[in-house]
Parts: C-alpha cells; sequence; structure tokens
C-alpha cells in the first residue's frame, strides 16, 4: 500500500484498475481518500497515457455530472461509494488498498524545476510559475496536473 503523508484537494489517484480519481477537499476517511472519478480507461478516450486511452467520467464540473459518476461507480464499481463516518453522507472515495499511483502536483513541479524543461510547454511552465510565485510570495506553494 502506498503511503501518503497528507493528501491535497486536486492530487490525483490511478487505481489499481487504472482509473483516475482528482482528491476532493482535505477530511478523509481514515482508511481512504474522498475523491471524484475523473478519467475511465475507453477504447473511444480522447485522451492518452501510457499507451491506454482516457475518457473524461465529467463534460462539465457540473453536480448533475458529479451524480453521473456515482451511479456509474454503484454499478460498476460499488467499493468507491462510501456512507462516509466523518460527514454521514454517500461520498465517492478511494480505499487506501486500492491505490497504485498517488501523483502530487506540487512533487512534480519540484521535479521539473529540478530537471530542468523537457520541452517548450515545460519551459512556459516555469516562467510562469516563477513569476506567480515571485509576485505572490508563495515560493514552493504551486503545483502541476493535467498533460504535464
Amino acid at each position: 500500500m502506498i503511503k501518503i503523508s497528507k493528501p491535497k484537494d486536486r492530487d490525483f489517484i490511478e487505481t489499481v484498475d487504472g482509473y483516475l480519481f482528482c482528491v476532493v477537499g482535505y477530511l478523509h476517511p481514515p482508511d481512504g481518500y474522498t475523491a471524484y472519478l475523473k478519467y475511465v480507461p475507453s477504447e473511444t478516450g480522447k485522451w492518452m497515457r501510457d499507451g491506454v486511452r482516457y475518457s473524461r467520467s465529467i463534460p462539465y464540473y457540473q453536480v448533475s455530472q458529479v451524480e453521473n459518476t456515482y451511479e456509474y461507480l454503484k454499478q460498476m464499481h460499488p467499493e468507491h461509494i462510501l456512507q462516509c463516518p466523518v460527514r454521514n453522507i454517500e461520498i465517492s472515495w478511494v480505499p487506501k488498498n486500492r491505490v497504485k499511483t498517488y501523483y502530487e502536483p506540487r512533487r512534480r513541479l519540484m521535479e521539473i524545476k529540478k530537471n530542468g524543461p523537457s520541452d517548450p510547454l515545460e519551459e512556459k511552465l516555469l516562467r510562469l510559475t516563477k513569476l506567480l510565485e515571485k509576485r505572490a510570495n508563495i515560493m514552493g506553494s504551486l503545483g502541476v496536473t493535467g498533460s504535464i
């Protein structure tokens, strides 16, 4: 099992089944992470990573779209639905024993800073984050997700 010291809002989790979840908030059940389903493996998916195609499970960020992911998970992966003992509501989540990889945006940005940019997009990223960190006085507080 992967050990995470302190999960943060907008971290990402890849499950042992290849699903990608986005961590929500800072309050989590003791044996897992509050998260919503964001990407599912799909032969017709628009996004590709490590030879696997993915589709977005939430085309638009609306409550109804998140509710649709709950219904999908109830049908296909009920282990990702929990009556949360902390909040006393039903949530989507990733149990700790289902985590394959835990992605931390801050760590990824630190890796790019340490290793240097590998392409023009990462060069732009480093310029932008340097500017934001300096102007907002938030050194080391930013991270990066998505295609980078």
